[in-house]
C-alpha cells in the first residue's frame, strides 16, 4: 500500500481547517483554553480543533501505525497484523496560531515516515513525504516527495486542490527571515556542536550576526511574519534564508524537531535547498525520545548556504 490515502486524509483535514478559519471569528478562534501543551505553548480553541480534525482523518488510514502531534503529550499508536501498516505521521496542526487574533497567515505542517510498525524512525532520513498548508488570502498546499516539490491551490467552491507547478529554491535570494530582536542573545555554535553563549548586550559576534551583516552588505531585506509556514513559504518561492538560532534563553532552540524542523528540512532538500541546526544537516539528527524536542534551524538556498559555510569555517 502507498501513502496516497494519507495525503488524501491530510488534504481533507486542511480543507476543513481552511473553511473553519475563513468562516470563524478571529477573537473566538484565538481564545486560549487555559491549557499549555507539551511544547510549552498556550493552546487556542483553533489549535485543539485543528488537531482533532487531522487526527480524525489519519485514524481512518489503516496503514498509519503512529501519530505525533504538537498538541498531544505522547505518540498515538495503533497496532495491527496488516503488513502494509508501515507509516508514522507527525504534524503541527496550526503553526503560528498566536497570530490568529491579528488575522495573520497560519499553517499546518506534516511529514510521513516509512518505518515498520512499532519501530520509531531513526532520523529524518526515514521521511518519504512532507509538506505544509498555508492559510492566507488563498489556501495553498505544498507537498514534497523525493526530488519533487509541488504547489497546489485550494478551489474552495469545489473543495479541491489544483496543481500550480513545481518549486525549486532560487540559488540566490534577496531576503532573510530571522527574529533579529534576539541578536544579542544568539549563541555561538562551533562546528562540533559546542555552544558558546553570547548573552552580552555590548557584543554581537555570533555566526548568525556575521551572516546577517553580510546580507545587509549585499542589500538583502529582512522579512519576518512569525509564522514558520509563512516565512519558509516565502523563502522557498523567493530564495534567501530562514533561521531560528538558539540563544541564551533557549539553548536548544525554539523549533520542534519532529513536526516542524524535519518536515521543512526535507522540503528544502527536495527543492535543491539546504538545512542545518548550526553544525549538521537536520535530516541527519537522531529521532528523539521526546517528540517535543526543540532544535535551532537554518533553511536556505545555495548562495546563502555557501555564505554560511564560509563564515562557519572562519569561526572553527
Amino acid at each position: 500500500m502507498t501513502y496516497d490515502n494519507i495525503l488524501t486524509a491530510i488534504k481533507n483535514a486542511c480543507i476543513h481547517i481552511s473553511l473553519s478559519l475563513k468562516s470563524g471569528n478571529t477573537g473566538e478562534l484565538s481564545n486560549q483554553v487555559g491549557y499549555i501543551n507539551k511544547s510549552g505553548d498556550y493552546s487556542n480553541n483553533i489549535d485543539l480543533y485543528s488537531n482533532q480534525i487531522i487526527k480524525n482523518e489519519l485514524i481512518k488510514c489503516l496503514n498509519v501505525w503512529g501519530i505525533a502531534s504538537e498538541e498531544d503529550e505522547g505518540i498515538v499508536s495503533r497496532f495491527s497484523d496488516d503488513d502494509d501498516c508501515t507509516y508514522f505521521v507527525s504534524f503541527d496542526p496550526l503553526d503560528g496560531s498566536s497570530n490568529v487574533d491579528c488575522n495573520i497567515s497560519v499553517g499546518t505542517i506534516f511529514c510521513i515516515f516509512n518505518t515498520p510498525e512499532g519501530v520509531y524512525p531513526k532520523s529524518g532520513n526515514d521521511i518519504v513525504c512532507a509538506g505544509y498548508c498555508l492559510y492566507s488570502q488563498c489556501t495553498q498546499l505544498v507537498i514534497a516527495e523525493k526530488d519533487n516539490v509541488k504547489l497546489y491551490t485550494l478551489q474552495p467552491h469545489i473543495k479541491t486542490f489544483t496543481e500550480e507547478g513545481e518549486i525549486k529554491v532560487p540559488e540566490k535570494g534577496c531576503l532573510y527571515s530571522i527574529n533579529e530582536s534576539n541578536k544579542y542573545k544568539w549563541n555561538q555554535i562551533k562546528n562540533n556542536g559546542t555552544i558558546i553563549s553570547e548573552n552580552n548586550t555590548n557584543k554581537c559576534n555570533s555566526i548568525y550576526s556575521q551572516l546577517i551583516d553580510k546580507f545587509i552588505d549585499k542589500k538583502y531585506t529582512m522579512r519576518w511574519v512569525g509564522t514558520m509556514v509563512a516565512d519558509c513559504h516565502r523563502t522557498l518561492l523567493k530564495g534567501g534564508l530562514f533561521a531560528y538560532p538558539s540563544d541564551s534563553n533557549n539553548t536548544e532552540g525554539r523549533i520542534r524537531l519532529v513536526y516542524e524542523a524535519y518536515p521543512f528540512a526535507y522540503i528544502f532538500q527536495q527543492a535543491n535547498g539546504y538545512s542545518s541546526n548550526g553544525y549538521t544537516n537536520i535530516l541527519q539528527l537522531e529521532f528523539p525520545k521526546n517528540i517535543h524536542q526543540k532544535t535551532p534551524v537554518l533553511l536556505c538556498g545555495k548562495e546563502e548556504w555557501e555564505q554560511f559555510i564560509k563564515i562557519t569555517s572562519n569561526n572553527i
